[in-house]
């Protein structure tokens, strides 16, 4: 069962490098609050670009409900475009 669990935290660890890194923060396997740093520093990314996609989705949709012949082509826009 150790065997186990010593290779999910290593899996774990290796995954958090990953993170940080791309976060442009130091790994440090053993500080718990560095973790808890690159998981808020992804939700507040995440939450950043959620509410980016339903700003450009809303002007999207305004767009092409006030004229949609001149929708922008493109996956969303058709999609917004298209009767339902």
């Amino acid at each position: 069962m150790q065997s186990c669990v010593q290779a999910l935290e290593k899996a774990v660890n290796a995954d958090m490098k990953q993170v940080s890194e791309y976060f442009g923060e130091l790994h440090e396997a053993g500080d718990p609050s560095k973790l808890l740093r690159v998981i808020g520093n992804f939700l507040r990314v995440f939450d950043s670009t959620l509410d980016e996609i339903k700003v450009n989705g809303k002007n999207l949709t305004d767009m092409c409900t006030s004229a949609p012949n001149h929708c922008i082509t493109g996956l969303v826009a058709v999609n917004q475009c298209s009767p339902q």
